[in-house]
């Protein structure tokens, strides 16, 4: 941080002199290239390098060299990636690097401050790692050349500590530095000092003056030395973070991270703390690399509870005008102010919420782009602030800082369109070939690459350009993360001219340094050797002592292959993917077409040779290796000697770790490719500890084999035995082909319809376990109708048979029975046992029939995990013994089943009146009868239930359902009434069964009923009476009215006076009983 800025900015600003000697930026984990050739890498690369355990060419790896000697000189030189976000000055790069290459001393370190002579070790980092990140969006070697020559001084300079052990004293863009230059060089010495002198120390405990520190003690170290601003501590921890990412060191991330949250903690709640936005720019900046949540409970940021949060928060202090992001949180509070933006936080900015999520935060990247082009000057200087002095304090640190961002979040690349796409006419600088090349070779970390249409690399331009080129697109050395995918699925296609006579594997992406975490989706190879070639080459080209290849992802491609050329110089075979060493990559649902058709030439030494997938052999370099979902397609005739042909090798050799090769297909699809006379390999074995499950092949001389120690001399003696779990080997010449003493574990696998089923060619004919197999038919291996297995040292005593099941077995014309066919056991003398763990693969197909007493749907299905389903349906009555299951290729088996008549049910009655019941009374229980009226047993599935006012009483004599009556038998239900309202009342009752007539019913009916009174007159006027007089009687009639009985308890006056009036001539006493329409009175 520039110290006289601080000073402007708050004047009445005190600083002690120790924390004035800087507070750095630094940048993050950057990409990286070749190392350039007057730092030697011919000198470093032997003559010759193995391209697989099969063929060590020296012309290939001398082609490597030329593509990457040549990378300077075809085209790319002073020039940004032609298609990138929104409107961007492309000059600001090779501008910027040029004012930079004049500040850098004879000594090759640079100063901390333009103009000045002297170059603190603590600047080199940053400045050098701004370097690299132009030189991968503008190639120029002389850009590699300077940050080289800044390296190498800061190897013997760098700060230590000036007291203990004077070990290294490290920042964490030190850290990062070094790593990112040995990925721009190829060259392991600078990454070796991290690991070696920072990493390994603060794992051991043995950093610092006294080779007592621990990661703990490093984190606090910053905060002590930050005393005054603990708030920057966010800034420099992150760098450290990004590192350690990078690097591996998972351990010393979570201490990390929360070093970064506690620095966050430190900001005032209101603001106001002079480097806030540069901690939380860094914070936001170390979560986006590491995928941490930042959430911060107390200070300036505590409502943030995501790095989401925080991002937003970052985004409020950025200026809507000019796009730049203020220095900080108190100058955000002065907009007014034209020096209040400040180009070091917007550098930190743009590197933050591109990693975070570049699309949403586009506009706002592309305004802080704007915001640094606008500090440039016209000698190609970026100033630290709008208005700055030229030669203030740290000018030289922050504008290498902001040509890092730049080149990082502004000049991401977008679609790359072929010729045919843009109408533009190919030439020696633009065509298809230089278009996707010029866009590999300026990637940078994280970019995302998108092509759209068809790419001609035969057109005459593009095939000079490829030549130039070492018959490749080169990925760029040390870059990491780049996505490479079309604008759609399958969107873009890259063409080729075919197998060329005068170089051998001419590909399309290749790759031989360090490139993790590549992924290529989703594009369409055609006519080219190689569609995706990432290599190791030993003798010092490629980088020792790492994987280079980590979480490599090639994914839904399709690669349509050319036929292979065998002729003088041709040595090599067409290879659709070759990978190398790396953990935890994944090959997944490419599609892959060999023709199949090129024939061997008697007259050359070479042989044609084509192979879908392979790889370079490493021990222990492909841990969680995943190779899943490809499919393999042979789709032509073979030649009269045919061209040698590998679906999928799996070449690692590894010795441990979990690696695994699934449920890919191998198929040829040409009748007149006869596997007895062709040379195809469906899967080859390496890895003693691959997992090899789910896969299927067909149409091969060989399904699956082992590496044959008769052409590279291996023995697998001494390994264990490779798991070959459920996989469908099927049709081939030899379906397992057992070879160079080594074993397998073979269990679940369909094995049938090969000449040979598991052929033992190992010298020491060593023992392997095939057991629980389906070999094609249930008299198991060797038997007619079953594949074979050579000798009795493959143990297949035990193996699956097909059965065929019914449920039930018995029953009626009207029903149907339910079969299960599948391979669920396996039989040896008479003994049955399970299937050992495992489960056969989907898809061996199966015929149905239903004999002459039935009708079988569906009429033929494949097994799903081990077993199909179907109907019988029977047409006639009798013993169908003849119902079977017919199981590929041709084992048959039966199942009996008894068909009898359709039972027969009566039910009496079919009407159940319970007539009048008196509302809130109960009538009944009623009964009906069901009773098997026919030959054969009736099963009563279910009685409907009903509902109120009609209930199941607990008489009847029915059990509960289901229940079985035999002919004759009868049983009955009984049922109540109890009205709660009047009128007619019906319930019906299902009776389901498997009679003939199913379904039967049974009907309720009751009448809910109830007495009325009906008083006539309803009310008497006796007029006016004189005292104590009585008058003459009125008569008044009380009778029922309703349709039940009424019975009267009792009958009196009420009323106000009721003594003033009595009841004379009463007949409607009290126990009295009316009929419905009698009347008393």
């Amino acid at each position: 941080m520039p110290m006289n800025r601080l000073a402007r900015k708050y004047p009445r600003f005190s600083m002690p002199a120790t924390l004035l000697a800087c507070l750095f930026a630094w940048l993050p984990a950057a990409a990286a290239g070749d190392r350039i050739p007057e730092h030697g890498i011919a000198a470093r690369v032997s003559a010759s390098a193995a391209v697989s355990a099969e063929s060590v060419h020296a012309a290939f790896v001398e082609r490597i060299l030329r593509a990457r000697a040549t990378a300077e000189r075809i085209g790319w030189a002073g020039t940004t990636p032609g298609s990138q976000r929104g409107t961007i000055d492309p000059t600001l790069l090779p501008d910027g690097a040029a004012w930079l290459l004049t500040q850098q001393q004879a000594s090759g370190a640079f100063p901390f401050t333009a103009g000045q002579l002297s170059t603190p070790p603590r600047v080199q980092s940053p400045i050098i790692v701004g370097l690299l990140r132009a030189w991968r969006r503008v190639p120029d070697p002389s850009y590699l050349a300077a940050a080289v020559n800044a390296g190498d001084w800061l190897v013997i300079n760098q700060e230590r500590f000036t007291t203990g052990n004077n070990s290294r004293r490290f920042t964490g863009a030190d850290a990062m530095m070094w790593q990112e230059l040995s990925r721009a060089t190829g060259d392991p010495q600078y990454r070796q000092i991290v690991d070696a002198e920072f990493w390994a120390a603060l794992n051991a405990g043995t950093y610092g003056p006294d080779g007592d520190w621990g990661i703990a003690e490093f984190i606090q170290s910053q905060f002590d030395r930050r005393v005054n601003f603990p708030e920057v501590v966010a800034w420099d921890l992150a760098w450290a973070t990004i590192a350690a990412f990078e690097a591996g060191q998972t351990a010393l991330l979570p201490p990390l991270i929360d070093g970064i949250v506690a620095s966050l903690e430190t900001n005032p709640e209101l603001g106001g703390a002079v480097f806030d936005l540069v901690g939380l720019s860094g914070a936001v900046w170390a979560a986006a690399r590491t995928g941490a949540e930042l959430d911060p409970q107390s200070g300036l940021f505590a409502a943030a509870d995501t790095t989401a949060d925080l991002a937003q928060e970052l985004l409020q202090y950025q200026d809507p005008v000019s796009g730049g992001f203020y220095f900080n949180t108190t100058l955000a509070m002065m907009p007014d102010d034209p020096t209040a933006t400040d180009s070091q936080v917007t550098a930190f900015a743009m590197l933050a919420l591109d990693l975070l999520d570049r699309q949403t935060h586009q506009t706002a990247l592309q305004a802080a782009a704007g915001f640094l082009d606008a500090q440039q000057q016209p000698d190609g200087q970026i100033l630290p602030f709008p208005g700055s002095s030229p030669t203030g304090e740290g000018t030289v640190e922050i504008h290498a800082e902001a040509m890092a961002a730049f080149a990082t979040a502004a000049l991401r690349p977008g679609v790359i369109r072929s010729l045919a796409v843009t109408g533009d006419m190919p030439t020696a600088a633009d065509n298809d070939y230089t278009r996707i090349n010029n866009a590999i070779q300026t990637a940078l970390d994280d970019d995302i690459l998108l092509f759209e249409g068809t790419f001609d690399w035969s057109e005459p331009n593009a095939i000079q350009s490829w030549s130039d080129g070492g018959w490749w697109s080169l990925w760029p050395q040390g870059v990491n993360r780049v996505t490479l995918r079309p604008v759609s699925f399958q969107a873009a296609t890259i063409s080729g001219p075919g197998d060329l006579p005068q170089f051998d594997l001419e590909g399309v992406f290749g790759a031989a340094g360090e490139n993790r975490g590549w992924e290529v989706s989703g594009l369409r190879f055609e006519n080219i050797d190689n569609a995706i070639g990432m290599f190791f080459f030993s003798d010092g080209f490629s980088p020792l002592g790492i994987n280079q290849f980590d979480d490599t992802r090639i994914l839904d491609n399709t690669i349509v292959l050319p036929p292979d050329l065998d002729a003088v110089g041709e040595e090599l075979q067409n290879i659709a993917i070759h990978f190398s060493r790396g953990n935890n990559q994944r090959f997944a649902g490419n599609t892959i077409i060999i023709p199949g058709s090129a024939g061997d030439d008697p007259l050359t030494a070479t042989v044609a040779k084509s192979v879908g997938m392979q790889s370079n052999t490493a021990t222990s370099a492909y841990d969680g290796l995943v190779i899943e979902n490809n499919r393999i397609q042979v789709t032509g005739p073979a030649a009269a000697d045919p061209e040698e042909i590998i679906g999928i090798w799996e070449n690692g050799g590894a010795t441990g770790g979990s690696l695994i090769v699934r449920n890919n297909i191998f198929e040829n699809l040409d009748p007149a490719n006869d596997p007895a006379t062709n040379a195809q390999e469906g899967f080859r074995i390496h890895s003693q500890v691959t997992r090899w499950e789910g896969n299927s092949v067909a149409g091969a001389r060989f399904g699956i084999r082992w590496l044959p120690d008769d052409e590279f001399g291996l023995d697998f003696s001494a390994r264990p035995a490779v798991p070959v779990i459920a996989n469908r080997i099927v049709g081939n010449a030899t379906g397992i082909s057992i070879e160079a003493n080594g074993a397998g574990d073979f269990r679940c696998n369909l094995i049938y319809g090969n000449a040979i089923g598991i052929a033992n060619n190992t010298a020491a004919v060593r023992p392997s376990q095939a057991q629980v197999n389906w070999w094609g038919c249930n008299a198991g291996p060797g038997s007619a109708g079953c594949d074979t297995v050579s000798d009795a040292s493959v143990d297949s005593a035990e193996w699956l048979v097909a059965t065929l099941t019914a449920t039930p077995t018995s029953i009626p014309l009207n029903d149907s029975s339910t079969l299960e066919a599948g391979l669920i056991e396996t039989v040896s003398g008479g003994t049955s046992i399970d299937l050992a763990g495992c489960i056969v693969p989907d898809g061996l197909e199966l015929d149905f029939d239903g004999g002459t007493r039935g009708a079988i749907a569906p009429p033929s299905a494949s097994l799903v995990t081990g077993i199909a389903g179907a109907t019988f349906t029977p047409s006639a009555t009798g013993t169908a013994n003849d119902v079977s299951a017919t199981f590929a290729p041709g084992q048959q088996v039966f199942v009996t089943i008894e068909i009898t008549d359709i039972p027969a049910l009566t039910i009496t009655p079919q009407n159940v009146d319970f007539g009048g019941v008196v509302v809130g009374q109960t009538g009944g229980p009623l009964a009906f009868t069901i009773e098997n009226s026919g030959t054969v047993a009736l099963t009563i599935d279910a009685i409907g239930s009903v509902l109120p006012p009609f209930f199941r009483s607990a008489g009847g004599s029915c059990d509960a359902t289901p229940f079985v009556l035999e002919a004759g038998e009868s049983c009955t239900v009984e049922h109540e009434f109890s009205p709660g309202m009047t009128g007619l009342q019906i319930e019906g009752i299902a009776i389901v069964s498997n009679a003939g007539s199913n379904p039967d019913s049974v009907v309720l009916f009751g009448t809910g009923i109830a007495p009325a009174v009906l008083l006539d007159p309803m009310a008497i006027d006796f007029g006016d009476q004189p005292l104590l007089q009585s008058s003459d009687p009125v008569p008044v009639s009380l009778t029922n009215n309703g349709d039940a009985a009424l019975n009267i308890v009792n009958l009196s006056l009420g009323g106000a006076h009721p003594g003033d009036f009595q009841l004379i001539n009463n007949s409607c006493s009290a126990g009295l009983g009316l009929a419905p329409g009698a009347s008393c009175g």
